[in-house]
């Protein structure tokens, strides 16, 4: 079908259920019990595509047994749980919102969920309208170009209003929001908050770039989540977010014009995440967020005006990743333990590591992004679990990092190195190399490198001709190489070479990603086997020309006598200039996907 064929479809297909579809399934909802049909009914509007966890958060004291409902719905095949997560398809979903559309036909207000942009403004425009049969209400303003108007009593007979979604919604109204659990208002227009709101778990009100302050949470003690990310008017936080004992995430990424956190912060003695990144503004953190012994992540980018570190945060035994953009890495970082991940990029006066990174002994992510005045690594320091070492952009830096030999991922964008060292072939683990743009690195030196090693995934390198050393090659996509051996093993494992050359074709466009098939074709005495073998190549940066290289298994007899090697490529833009195949003695067990991308 053309696009303008699906057009017309989609009113169709948001209609309501052919009635023959809809009894059938109408037939499996009318054998459950009271219960589960009140719960296929919340994941039909609220639920579906949540977790499991999620469902017990909300709805674990309202239903007698969830997880037994939620067995009974899955075993009746009205719902699927995927990775923990609960899956309804459309034609169900749409089923749920046709019963309880006929709840109450003529009059929305007395239905349990309100989900329809009509309804919904019929509702709130009216005082009376609202019953205490709606639990929730789902409305997305940015589907609706009408003006939406509240009457100032529309929530007041909603008192057992449990979910209220509104998506870009402009305007703060009067309505008692007691029995609200969770709240996304992201890119809303409020200055303020209701009060009270001591059920609330949740908050979500990310964006919202006119919200000055919240309100007096000293009764909010179910509090989970804090969601003010991009919240750029916010100055600061109620005194009595300490009372949020059951406080996990407290995300103010963005908070721009946030001062400072309240100095009792650290009696929240459940949080496990702080964002605090961009808040520009932001002058000092208060001492007692040592006491937050359970925090786990820190997240202190790009906080310019931060000049000092309280000592405390040593205190913070179980921090697993932390986030710093300041002056001077401050020395007790050194008895975070824990750490798993540090992240100093952009730090502007690093020229060394500090010797108390040595402490860190179960660090497995070291990120020194746009560190521009370190120089070198130490070597003499034990990071044994170090598997990830970002030094993007670290400009001056020279020599190739070898403060472990352990890396799954090592990223050297932008560096000044020259020389990549010949360990490497025989470093285990490495899996993600990445050295483009680097500007005095011997590229053929560096280039024979990575193609003698075996690479269990590929390699693309700035390069227009197969390597002189591979002898089977040959201009264009097929190659026929002669098996010499007597009693040949009964696999045979190659270095495989392509040439990727750019045909010219600009109408093609850039293409991110492609398939390389080769096919193998064995010839013994008279009879030819084929086996073809299919791989996914993406591309980040594009040169003219490129070498391919990965590494194939072939399967032969032992009386085999040659071996055919065809390439061929499913893309418009890029041709095969050359190939070439070496065969590997041996197994050696080393990285398996580098990428280096523009030497020069």
């Amino acid at each position: 079908m053309s696009k303008q064929e699906w057009r017309k479809e989609i009113p169709r297909l948001r209609a309501p259920l052919d009635g023959k579809i809809e009894s059938i399934l109408k037939f499996s909802y009318d054998a459950l019990c009271d219960e589960d049909k009140d719960l296929f009914l919340h994941v039909a509007y609220f639920f579906n595509q949540e977790s499991i966890e999620t469902l017990e958060d909300f709805l674990g004291k309202s239903f007698l047994d969830l997880a037994q409902s939620i067995h009974v719905l899955a075993e009746k095949s009205l719902i699927s749980i995927n990775s923990n997560y609960v899956e309804m398809h459309d034609f169900l979903a749409k089923l749920g919102r046709e019963i309880v559309r006929k709840q109450s036909v003529q009059e929305p207000g007395q239905r349990q969920f309100l989900v329809d942009a009509r309804d919904i403004f019929e509702v709130l425009a009216d005082d009376t309208a609202g019953g205490r049969s709606v639990l929730g209400i789902d409305l997305d303003l940015c589907q609706n170009e009408d003006i939406l108007n509240i009457s100032e009593k529309a929530f007041e007979g909603m008192s057992n209003l449990q979910f209220l979604r509104f998506k870009d919604f402009g305007n703060r109204e009067r309505f008692n929001p007691e029995f609200l659990v969770e709240l996304n208002m992201y890119y809303s227009k409020l200055e303020k908050l209701w009060e009270p709101l001591r059920n609330l778990k949740r908050i979500n009100l990310c964006y919202s770039k006119n919200l000055k302050e919240l309100p007096d949470l000293s009764s909010a003690t179910n509090f989970e989540v804090l969601n003010l990310n991009g919240c750029s008017s916010l100055v600061e936080l109620p005194f009595s977010i300490g009372n949020a004992t059951k406080l996990l995430k407290l995300d103010l990424n963005g908070c721009s014009s946030l001062l400072k956190l309240p100095s009792y912060i650290g009696n929240a003695i459940n949080l496990q995440m702080i964002g605090l990144s961009f808040c520009s503004n932001l002058v000092e953190l208060p001492s007692s967020i040592g006491n937050a012994t359970n925090l786990k992540e820190l997240d202190l980018t790009c906080c310019s005006s931060l000049m000092e570190f309280p000592s405390s945060i040593g205190n913070c035994t179980n921090l697993k990743e932390l986030d710093l953009s300041l002056v001077e890495l401050p020395s007790f970082i050194g008895k975070a333990t824990n750490l798993m991940i540090i992240d100093l990029g952009y730090l502007p006066c690093l020229v060394e590591l500090p010797s108390f990174i040595g402490n860190l002994h179960k660090l497995s992510g070291l990120r020194l992004r746009g560190c521009e005045k370190l120089q070198d690594l130490p070597t003499n320091i034990n990071l044994e679990f170090l598997d990830e070492l970002d030094l993007t952009d670290c400009s001056m830096l020279k020599t190739f990092p070898v403060i472990s030999t352990n890396f799954k991922r090592l990223h050297l964008r932008g560096t000044e190195i020259e020389e990549v060292p010949s360990s490497l072939r025989s470093w285990p683990r490495l899996a993600d190399l990445q050295m483009f743009y680097n500007k005095n690195l011997n590229c053929k030196e560096a280039r024979d490198l990575i193609i003698q090693a075996t690479a269990r995934h590929y390699s693309i390198l700035p390069s227009g001709k197969v390597p002189t050393y591979i002898t089977n090659r040959a201009t264009g996509s097929s190659l026929t190489m002669t098996l010499n051996q007597r009693d040949l093993p009964t696999s045979l494992r190659f270095k495989a070479c392509i040439v990727l050359a750019d045909n010219g074709d600009h109408e093609a466009g850039n293409e991110g990603c492609m398939e390389v098939c080769l096919t193998t074709m064995e010839r013994q005495n008279d009879f030819i086997s084929s086996t073809c073998i299919s791989k996914n190549l993406s591309f980040r940066h594009f040169l003219t020309e490129h070498l391919y290289a990965f590494e194939v298994l072939v399967e032969v007899e032992a009386t085999s006598e040659e071996l055919v090697f065809d390439f061929k490529l499913n893309s418009e833009k890029w041709e095969i200039g050359e190939c070439g195949v070496l065969e590997l003695k041996k197994h050696v067990q080393t990285f398996s996907e580098i990428d280096f991308w523009d030497f020069g």
